[in-house]
């Protein structure tokens, strides 16, 4: 759109300038120049168009203001546009029409006048218009050429176009009325005038520089706009995102894509209405800022764009280069992996031979954020004999990031393949590779891989003895199975125990009263030691293994180790476990014990047990027997595991209750492996001050745990089991444990348990596993007594208060308690001695009974609150915090009111200020009573201020008198010194000014003129008489003064001027040059009387040296250069030297075929008659000289061209082909070559196109889809027959159908092989192919289609013959249908009504009046909704009235109200006043009665409110209370009538009582205090429940935990998802108050498919899709992925299939070679063909992996005479391939050179074939007529006339004037016959010459020339040439002495042209005239040496003089 409308405007303004311009002469009168005529031209049009242009701009500039982002981006860009326009019109476009009319039009008058150019003197026109006068002639023209020259006149004014008619017309009208005139610049506004005066002559003097500047910079911003041009990408953005338009254009693409009904009935069902849905957040949120800050967020993805140089997926880490590690399973020292193969048997001595080879992947690892690439090699290759690796080169990908940015390397890996079948035994080798990689900044290094055979570490023997017993057990136990060597050792015999070690394991039977073992074990000779338990055993026997008395198991681990390495080792595993199933268990030979007590039973007696020989014994004999046994029984004791464990928690006080402490005994029960009511717990919830509560609601807790374990008793875990389970869990484990204990429990609360350290737990005491029971047993016939006697236990023992209970054996506070150490926030050893509260907190420490056997009272005092400036501390001991607890206000001090801390101010009367400070009193200043300044008398310097100011002093009440003008210092009391320049005293006084001064000016500050001496700087003065002397005039000049002015004296020049700087004045008198004498080689200076001087330098120029000579000037000598011969010497006269330098042959070039003579550097010459010999034809050929031309003798072939070089020419004449006969299917070569044989004179024929084979002689076949046959023949072609094409080859065009039998048929064309398709159903025409039309009442596009059934679309009903009914609008379009739902839109009720659609009817609105029904025509409804006066809002002060009235404004729907009793005015809404004694404000209202306010009568001073009232503001109307006082409403947060009633109460969620007061705010505070109900608890925390008064989130809610499958103390600190699952837990406002859950992640998940790899482990997911990567194609293959398979690429040959181990497929693509005749590394990176043939190759997928071939070239093929071979690299070996035809060469005809070439009429010569360079040799000539003559001519200097390059053009012109020809015809030599005589010879070319004709150079015919010259006398001819000289600018004098008659000579003329060849490239154009008497010099552009037959000089000069009879070709 801008280019269309800048083109019009720039149109505008251009013809506005040019039509000004044009008729400008129009009114300054023809004679006006261009710059004139554009000076007016800018005035009249300038203002104009800056008026139009700035308008113009102004608009489109404003609308940069749009919101629409295209319209203010076209508004810039296009007002830009305008702006440059008119600077283009004012600058550029000007300058273009002055460089047009002021060089262009003249030069082309110029270019096509000059051939009937002629001397005219015009004479005045007539009025009438008839020609009048005379042609005036220089010498004596002939009447012809006048006639001529005065008709073609005639035939341009004939030419001339309307519009300059009509502009020569005016002209003629103009000039009677006045001539020339120039602008009136007094006439001009100030904007003609500025262009006008200054801008237009700006224009008119750089008019080069604008249009040059200009077409420069359009040729660069083309060029910008050519490479910067982009097509916009993306959608269109109407509006920013700044804007509402721009964010709903955003969501509705990004979030709300809907374009159809059934898209938004999509969203509903995915997003009903009312439900919230959850979208992904960004993860490294920081308060409200995501990504870390350091990027942004996409709401949609929840994914962060990092900012440089942010990476991750929080975007919380810096980028970091990429690195390179590497892993292995077995690292070696110095960066190395080593493999080991373990033999499968300790009794193998090698590897088996059938063993396959082991493979290890070794690990490389980037840390880094960007990929690394990697290579392997082998150092040296040797190595790889039993090493091989893939692959060979890789990238390691860059690092992965979780969402909590945790970090995942990238990884990938390379196998290492080891053969080491054979290798025996002990064998090992060590291999050096080198890893580099390309990447910058990671270094190459080295790796060693190292392998090794090894025989597996065994055992010889292996036993288990009982150790300790609690009976008589001893010995060697029973093992299941037997031990042998070899167990374990029964895999195959080639596998490799390095990845399938061994694990040989024995069943050990124990009886029950063993309490430990012993192992007995030897290493046999593979193993170097023996390690049970991990404890190195000595002389085969451990240590006893302590064995628990339990009746469970107990594993045992022997190691045996290899000599190689500790790493290398044997693991036998032992399962020691009871016989017995129950008790009681006894060994076989120890007597049954008696039951054991039940496990509760602490008592220690035992049951009754019979002696051994008691089974017989009669109870009924009334015998007595008494017999004593030590009986052992085994009785289970109680014990106590104690500990402690800290932790970080969120809602301690949930936990300290007894669901909190259930839950953590569940989770304490958990970790110990324990039933949760063996397990006591007690909790210590730390405190925080509230500062600290405020932000953070986790506080420290410490819980105390005693867990009971039945010692000893069956089938119970053991204390020291437990002690093990509690110090196996880690803080992250422990938190998990309880807070799943806690989450799953019977808490109700959210609660958020982080662990920060387990104290290690302790056992009540030493465990006694056994107890001995001395039991004495009586028996008598009437029963048993049993008496035991049992040692004293400390469950017995009653520990005091603060100590804590210990188990076992004993009976004292030392045995049996410990003292609880103090807890947290005290200070001081334990409970019972000296615990104590920290510094700032008051209570103290109570021991107790009950656990944790204390109790803490510990509160914050005020001595850890700092009071704010202005408040006094309290009490330091006070318990309490924060500043409404600890600090008192501060009143402020006496004569000032209000408190300390808000400010105090001074009571009237009293001045001061009073500040708050943080020490007593709290406060600083004070107010003193206020004195005034009218009785004190201000000291001397001082000025009084004003009698009324406050203050008894001088700083109050005097201003201290600045110092006065002339002077410094700070005022006028602390002294003033006069300022520099000045000289003086200031002193100071008490009277106005306050100081006297005497400060005068001296002449230092006074500046004396130029040429004016100053006197001396102290002289007092100010002025040139005071301060200044005269200077006098210098020497050799006169005058009174400097400053009146100096002359120089007569011989002397200079200037005098007048400085002032000493000696005040510049310039000086020198004498003049005028007198000076140059010495020789010095030329006198042009000017030397107007120059001072008296020396060379200033007075004389230096003279350079002559041409050919070098040197810098004449007077320091001149010596000829090389091949020049001469002297120059030094001369007083000009031209200041004498002698020259004249060339010798030395400095000539011998042409092409020429010899240089010997000793021809030393002859002065420069032609080749004189410097150069012929050279003489060599062997074999015939001909006069090389250069007549060498032709090769009969029977021989070959070409003679000189050459500059010895010999002088190249080639040679060879035996010819030409009897030799090519057999079928061969082509002769063509050309005379040499040779008798196939090879030497004949090509093989390829077969023709579409067919097969090499050769035609060695068989053709047609290809596939072709038909014919080829047969090789003797005759060109060379062979007969052709393939001819079948349809099965033709595809038929969109609309076609193939015909059915046609594949066979040769044909390619539509008829012959296809079928057009008929119009399908409801259209019409002849065939898709022409087109088919849908029929009336259908609609659709018919189009054609190259598929079947060939054709697309189709025709359907259309709406257009359906008319919708009323109150529906059609659809717009060719819609296809027949019914109203297809072919109308409803239409919906308009403006003000309601109702679903107007055809269903619309009713209007409330208030509103009016009808609507339905029409058939747009809008397709009739009526309006009009509001009536129910709907308008009167303004304040006006009732409304009749609301049924149909308006909307104030006059009809309103009435104003009146002024109220009291008041005065016109209506309530004008403003009322109250009346005199009355006060009060009337407000308009726009409510009843639509005014507030009253007037009352005043007074109300002295009455006093009651408690709950508050007094009136303002001039308040009454004396009573009801008059005076308010009543005061309750309170915030309370309901009730008023404060003073007493009902009010507080709001539900308020607690507190509402009580009046006498003073603000006139109740007592506080009185309604929130409850946690009106509290909204922070993201994260629960609301607590209950009644409770507070509004902080430490008084009113509940942290919440974190949930499962995470850990962390609570969701406000942070959870953190557990070990394998991943996710994102963040603290919400509403319940459960968290989001997020914990996934598993894909370290659970195993079995991705073949071809993929397992995912990072932090994956989240549990199935292939989730947890696996499928991984990329290998190098060198295409493919989506392994898996779905992979190609090996063009150019490579393999295989690649899917496996299930890294790198997860195996098989490679290997490059295949270049094919023969062609070299390259591999076809995929390219081959070439080799020198001689040319081809292409290229990589293909399928086998042989490349298509193309390389085929031998045309360089070995020699074109025949008359033919140019083409490019050497053509493939080929005939005339038709190889060679290209020769044109005939100019002035000549015929088809080509080989076929013939005539010259034109009017030319002669022989044009002949040749087989070199240009291929033919002769040429046509055209004969020439010159006339040639000579003269004399006289000047002054002689030498320097014919050194002037412009004297020949002076006489050239001349002559060309006198003869009427072109001075470009004329050709002159000048010589000197003396030093002031020059022989003059001339050449003028007449007509007649087709060539010079031809080219309009010529029109003087040889004897009209002739007779010019014969009728010039001497003395035409010497004014000619002097006005030549006198227009070139020159100044010398010449006279012509004599003319001789001149002669007519016919000559042949070689033109030499620009031509191009295979081995340079002439750029010259030369002539050459071949006369014998004349040699003419030319000059030439710069153009270099060819290998053509003949050649011309090299010149490396711009521009060369050339004296040349060479003959250039063509």
């Amino acid at each position: 759109v801008s280019l269309f409308v800048i083109l019009g405007i720039a149109a505008d303004d251009g013809l506005l300038m040019f039509n000004q311009y044009s008729f400008a002469d129009t009114r300054l009168g023809v004679d006006s120049t261009p710059q004139q005529r554009m000076t007016l031209a800018y005035k009249e049009a300038a203002a104009a168009m800056l008026v139009t242009s700035v308008t113009t701009c102004g608009s489109f500039y404003s609308n940069c203001f749009s919101i629409v982002t295209v319209v203010r981006s076209f508004g810039f860009f296009m007002a830009t546009l305008v702006a440059w326009n008119f600077l283009n019109v004012l600058i550029i476009f000007p300058s273009a029409i002055l460089v047009n009319d002021l060089y262009i039009i003249p030069c082309l008058k110029c270019v096509f006048c000059c051939r009937w150019r002629a001397k005219v003197a015009p004479e005045p026109a007539s009025d009438d218009g008839a020609a009048a006068g005379t042609l005036q002639k220089k010498g004596t023209m002939a009447g012809a050429q006048a006639a001529q020259a005065s008709m073609q006149k005639s035939m341009i004014a004939a030419k001339m176009n309307s519009r300059k008619l009509s502009r020569k017309l005016i002209r003629k009208a103009t000039l009677e009325v006045k001539k020339a005139s120039s602008l009136n610049v007094d006439e001009m506004d100030c904007i003609e005038r500025a262009v006008a005066l200054y801008f237009a002559p700006c224009i008119r003097s750089l008019r080069w520089v604008w249009l040059i500047s200009s077409v420069i910079l359009s040729g660069t911003f083309m060029y910008l706009a050519y490479a910067g041009f982009k097509l916009s990408e993306g959608d269109l953005e109407l509006f920013e995102e700044s804007l509402n338009l721009g964010r709903l254009a955003k969501l509705q693409k990004e979030v709300f894509p809907a374009t159809s009904t059934s898209d938004l009935n999509s969203a509903l069902s995915a997003a009903p209405p009312g439900q919230s849905q959850e979208v992904p957040a960004c993860p490294g949120r920081q308060e409200n800022i995501f990504c870390s800050g350091h990027g942004s967020c996409e709401t949609m993805s929840g994914m962060c764009t990092c900012q440089e140089p942010y990476v991750g997926r929080a975007c919380s880490l810096q980028a970091t280069a990429g690195t390179m590690e590497l892993q292995c399973a077995s690292p070696l020292p110095d960066e190395g992996c080593l493999y080991a193969h373990i033999l499968a048997s300790p009794m193998m001595t090698e590897v088996p031979n059938s063993a396959p080879d082991g493979i290890g992947n070794i690990l490389l690892q980037n840390t880094g954020d960007n990929s690394v690439t990697w290579a392997l090699s082998f150092v040296p290759v040797e190595a790889a004999t039993w090493l091989a690796t893939t692959p060979n080169e890789g990238s390691v990908p860059q690092r992965q990031f979780s969402r909590t940015d945790d970090v995942y390397p990238g990884k990938t890996a390379f196998a290492g393949m080891y053969s080491l079948a054979g290798r025996p035994a002990g064998w090992s080798q060590n291999v050096t590779l080198t890893l580099s990689s390309s990447t910058e900044g990671i270094a190459s290094r080295s790796l060693t891989i190292g392998a090794l055979v090894v025989q597996p570490p065994a055992l010889a023997s292996l036993s288990v003895a009982a150790g300790t017993s609690i009976g008589s057990q001893s010995g060697t136990l029973i093992m299941t199975p037997s031990f042998s060597q070899l167990d374990g050792f029964d895999q195959d015999a080639t596998s490799n125990l390095a990845f399938s070690p061994p694990s040989p394991s024995y069943v050990v039977s124990m009886p029950f009263e063993i309490e430990s073992l012993t192992v007995q074990a030897t290493p046999f000779a593979t193993a170097s030691g023996v390690y049970v338990n991990n404890v190195a055993i000595p002389n085969g026997a451990s240590n006893p293994i302590t064995v628990a008395i339990a009746p469970e198991t107990t594993t045992i681990t022997v190691v045996a180790v290899s000599p190689v390495s500790d790493e290398i080792s044997t693991t036998y595993t032992l399962t020691a476990s009871r016989e017995c199933a129950s008790p009681p268990c006894v060994a076989p030979d120890v007597p049954a014990p008696s039951p054991a007590p039940s496990p509760g039973d602490s008592s220690g007696s035992s049951g009754t047990t019979a002696a051994p020989g008691d089974a017989g014994l009669d109870p009924d004999s009334g015998a007595t027997t008494t017999a004593i046994a030590t009986t052992t029984t085994v009785v289970a004791q109680k014990d106590y595991v104690i500990g402690q464990v800290d932790m970080s928690v969120v809602n301690c006080a949930a936990l300290d209750s007894e669901a909190g402490r259930a839950d953590l005994a569940s989770g304490i029960a958990d970790a110990a492996t324990v039933l949760p009511e063996r397990v006591q717990t007690s909790i210590r919830c730390g405190t925080r001050r509230l500062a600290e509560r405020e932000l953070q609601a986790t506080v420290t807790a410490r819980v105390t745990y005693a867990i009971t374990v039945m010692t000893g008793a069956p089938g119970e875990i053991q204390a020291a089991t437990v002690v093990t389970n509690i110090n196996g869990q880690s803080e992250a484990s422990m938190s998990a444990t309880l807070q799943n204990a806690i989450d799953s429990g019977i808490t109700r609360a959210l609660v958020l348990v982080t662990v920060t350290s387990i104290d290690a737990p302790a056992v009540s005491d030493t465990t006694t596993r056994t107890t001995s029971t001395t039991t004495t047993t009586t028996t008598t016939t009437t029963g048993t007594t049993t008496t035991t006697t049992t040692a004293a236990q400390c469950s017995d023992y009653v520990c005091p208060a603060g100590y804590a209970p210990r188990f076992g054996p004993g009976e004292d506070l030392e045995t049996c308690c410990l003292a609880v150490p103090c807890p947290e926030d005290t200070v001081g050893t334990d409970v019972p001695s000296d615990c104590a509260c920290k510094t700032g907190f008051a209570g103290n420490v109570t021991a107790t009974l009950d656990v944790p056997y204390y109790v803490v009272t510990c509160e914050e005092t005020c001595s850890l609150t700092t009071c704010p400036l202005g408040k006094s501390p309290k009490s330091e001991d006070l318990v309490g915090s924060g500043e409404a607890s600890c600090c008192d206000e501060v009143s402020c001090p006496a004569n000032s009111a209000g408190t300390v801390q808000d400010g105090c101010t001074c009571n009237s009367g009293f001045v001061g200020t009073i500040t708050a400070t943080d020490t007593s009193p709290f406060y600083s200043g004070s107010c003193e009573e206020e004195v005034f300044c009218g009785s004190f008398t201000c000291p001397a310097g001082y000025s009084p201020k004003d009698a009324s100011t406050s203050g008894a002093d001088t700083a109050s009440c005097c201003d201290a008198v600045s110092c006065p003008a002339s002077s410094a210092g700070t005022a006028v009391h602390d002294g003033c010194t006069c300022d520099t320049g000045f000289v003086g005293t200031v002193d100071a006084t008490d009277v106005a000014p306050y100081y006297s001064s005497s400060c005068q000016a001296t002449c230092s500050t006074f500046t004396c003129p130029a040429g004016y001496n100053p006197k001396a700087g102290d002289t007092v003065g100010d002025g040139l008489a005071s301060c200044c002397d005269t200077v006098t005039c210098p020497a050799d000049s006169s005058g009174s003064a400097v400053h009146d002015g100096c002359t120089c004296d007569g011989n002397f020049l200079g200037t005098i001027v007048a400085s002032t700087s000493q000696p005040y004045y510049t310039g000086s008198c020198q004498a003049v040059c005028s007198v000076f004498t140059c010495p020789a080689g010095y030329n006198p200076k042009a000017d030397a009387d107007s120059i001072a001087g008296s020396d060379e330098a200033a007075c004389c120029d230096t003279v350079a040296c002559p041409q050919y000579s070098d040197g810098d000037w004449v007077h320091n000598g001149c010596s000829c250069q090389a091949g020049y011969s001469g002297t120059v010497a030094a001369s007083s006269s000009a031209p200041y030297f004498t002698g020259a330098c004249q060339a010798t042959c030395s400095r000539y070039s011998c042409p092409t075929s020429y010899s240089p003579k010997n000793g021809s550097e030393a002859i002065v010459a420069s032609d080749t008659a004189s410097c150069c010999d012929e050279v003489a034809c060599p062997a074999n050929s015939t001909g006069s000289a090389v250069h007549d031309g060498c032709t090769c003798d009969s029977g021989f072939v070959g070409t003679i061209v000189g050459t500059r070089s010895s010999p002088y020419y190249s080639g040679s004449c060879e035996a010819a082909c030409s009897q030799y006969t090519c057999p079928d299917g061969y082509n002769p070569k063509s050309g005379s070559k040499a040779g008798a044989d196939v090879d030497s004179c004949c090509n093989a024929v390829s077969c023709p196109a579409d067919s097969s084979g090499s050769f035609v002689h060695s068989g053709c076949t047609c290809d596939a889809g072709f038909a014919g046959t080829i047969t090789a023949t003797g005759a060109s072609p060379f062979f007969a027959g052709q393939c001819e094409a079948t349809c099965s080859v033709y595809s038929c065009p969109s609309g076609y159908d193939i015909k059915n039998g046609s594949s066979g048929t040769v044909g390619e064309d539509d008829d012959t092989c296809c079928d057009k398709v008929a119009c399908p159903a409801d259209s019409t025409g002849t065939s898709v192919v022409d087109g088919c039309t849908c029929d009336s009442g259908f609609t659709g596009t018919i189009s054609a289609s190259g598929t079947s059934p060939f054709y697309s679309g189709s025709c359907e009903v259309a709406c257009s013959e359906y008319t919708c009914p009323a109150g529906y609008s059609p659809k717009s379009g060719t819609t296809a249908g027949a019914d109203t739902a297809s072919c109308c839109n409803t239409v919906t009720c308009p403006a003000d009504s309601s109702g679903t659609a107007v055809h269903s009817g619309c009713t209007c609105n409330t208030n509103y009046d009016g009808t609507i029904s339905a029409a058939s025509s747009s809008p397709y409804y009739n009526g309006t909704c009009e509001p009536t006066c129910a709907v308008y809002t009167c303004p304040a002060g006006y009732s409304p009235g009749d609301g049924s009235v149909v308006a909307a404004d104030t006059d009809s729907c309103c009435v104003a109200v009146s002024c109220p009793a009291d008041s005065t005015g016109a209506a309530v809404h004008s403003g009322c006043t109250c009346d005199s004694g009355f006060a009060g404000t009337i407000v308009a209202s726009g409510s009843t009665p639509f005014y507030s306010g009253s007037c009352e009568e005043a007074a109300c001073a002295s009455v006093t409110c009651d408690d709950g009232y508050k007094p009136k503001t303002g001039i308040v109307v009454g004396n009573d209370q009801a008059s005076c006082c308010d009543t005061v409403a309750c309170p915030e947060n309370s309901a009730g009538t008023a404060v003073h009633v007493g009902d009010c109460t507080c709001n539900s969620g308020f607690s507190g009582t509402v009580v009046a007061s006498g003073v603000a705010p006139y109740y007592e505070t506080p009185a309604c205090q929130a409850q946690c109900s009106q509290y909204t608890c922070p993201a994260g925390y629960s609301p607590k429940s209950g009644t409770i008064v507070g509004e902080d989130t430490a008084t009113c809610c509940d942290e919440v935990a974190c949930p499962s499958s995470s850990t962390g103390v609570a969701v406000t600190s942070g959870c953190t998802c557990d070990t394998d699952y991943s996710g994102t837990i963040s603290a919400t406002s509403s319940s459960p108050y968290y989001s997020g859950t914990c996934e598993a992640t894909c370290t659970l998940f195993s079995g991705c498919p073949a071809g993929s790899s397992p995912k990072d482990g932090a994956t989240v997911g549990s199935d292939a899709a989730s947890c696996c990567d499928a991984v990329s194609c290998p190098s060198n293959s295409a493919g989506s992925n392994a898996e779905s398979g992979c190609t090996c690429d063009s150019g490579f040959s393999g295989s690649i299939t899917a496996t299930s181990s890294a790198p997860y497929f195996s098989g490679t693509c290997r490059k295949v070679s270049c094919p023969s005749n062609s070299a390259g590394a591999a076809v995929h990176s390219g081959c070439t063909c080799d020198s001689g043939y040319q081809g292409t190759i290229l990589a293909s997928a399928t086998a042989p992996y490349y298509s193309g071939s390389c085929l031998a070239e045309c360089s070995s093929f020699t074109c025949p005479a008359g033919y140019s071979p083409k490019d050497g690299s053509t493939a080929g070996s005939d005339d038709a391939s190889c060679c290209d035809t020769v044109a005939c060469p100019a002035n000549s005809d015929g088809t080509a050179v080989h076929s013939g070439c005539t010259c034109d009429s009017g030319y002669s010569g022989t044009i002949s074939a040749i087989s070199s360079y240009p291929y033919r040799s002769g040429q046509c000539v055209e004969v020439q007529t010159q006339v040639t003559g000579s003269m004399q001519m006289s000047m002054s200097d002689c030498d320097a006339f014919v050194a002037d390059s412009n004297s020949r053009s002076w006489v050239a012109g001349a002559l060309a004037s006198a003869t009427g020809t072109s001075a470009s015809d004329v050709s002159v030599t000048l010589s000197c016959a003396s030093s002031t005589v020059a022989d003059v010879d001339y050449v003028i070319v007449s007509s007649g010459n087709r060539r010079l004709e031809a080219r309009a150079l010529q029109s003087q015919t040889a004897s009209a020339i002739t007779a010019a010259i014969s009728a010039l006398s001497t003395s035409d001819l010497q004014n000619l040439i002097q006005s030549e000289i006198s227009s070139g600018g020159g100044s010398v004098t010449v006279t012509v002495d004599s003319l001789a008659s001149p002669s007519t000579q016919v000559v042949e003329v070689v033109e030499t042209v620009t031509e191009t060849a295979t081995t340079g490239t002439v750029t010259a154009t030369t002539m050459t005239v071949t006369a014998t008497t004349v040699t003419a010099t030319f000059t030439a552009t710069t153009f270099t040496t060819s290998s053509a037959t003949t050649s011309t000089v090299t010149s490396t000069a711009t521009t060369a003089t050339v004296t040349s009879t060479a003959t250039f070709p063509e």
